[in-house]
């Protein structure tokens, strides 16, 4: 090997390596405790993960938009707005996150809860994408403007828009609705 060490030979050879791995690499690995996945669009704009915790009786939801702008995210037992479960939350300009828990009611922008039953527990963007991740418990005792949790099927409701500024119905991007068995073992 003329002109090259050894050392240097060994230090590429590790860095090779090391990038293959980095790059092949899926972020679903033994670490990550959220089994569930779903790519709820078929662009993959759009990923839910959630974890279901038995001992506290609560369910916490990743979700990872391909947006700088808001999130909507909703549990439905029929798949529309009125009766459903929904969070709307982002991160502004001034990187500081908003995040409320409200319920459907129509095909109108979903009207805020009287109890915050959902916690956000991270919120943030990188690049353009944007981060949130919260939880509530299965059953929040608030059968009027919240979905029970249970093992029958749910629907996902979801949208998202392309700024903070303002959040109207459906303004942007709006989902159609995914099926998940969300407290699935």
């Amino acid at each position: 090997m003329e002109g090259i060490s050894v050392r240097t030979f060994i230090t590429f050879g590790f860095l090779l390596v090391c990038f293959f791995n980095w790059a092949t690499c899926d972020y679903r690995t033994e670490e990550n405790p959220y089994k569930h996945f779903a790519q709820v669009d078929p662009e993959g704009n759009y990923i839910l993960e959630w974890i279901v915790n038995w001992d506290t009786r609560r369910i916490t939801f990743n979700v990872t938009v391909a947006t700088n702008g808001y999130i909507g995210f909703g549990l439905s037992r029929r798949g529309q707005m009125n009766g459903s479960d929904i969070v709307i939350g982002g991160v502004n300009r001034n990187g500081r996150s908003y995040f409320t828990d409200r319920h459907g009611t129509g095909n109108q922008i979903p009207e805020i809860d009287d109890i915050q039953s959902y916690i956000l527990h991270d919120a943030w963007e990188r690049g353009s994408r944007t981060f949130l991740s919260f939880s509530r418990p299965f059953d929040t005792c608030d059968n009027e403007q919240d979905v029970p949790i249970t093992d029958d099927l749910l629907q996902v409701i979801w949208t998202y828009g392309e700024t903070d500024d303002e959040i109207q119905y459906h303004f942007q991007i709006e989902g159609q609705c995914q099926s998940i068995y969300s407290i699935q073992t």
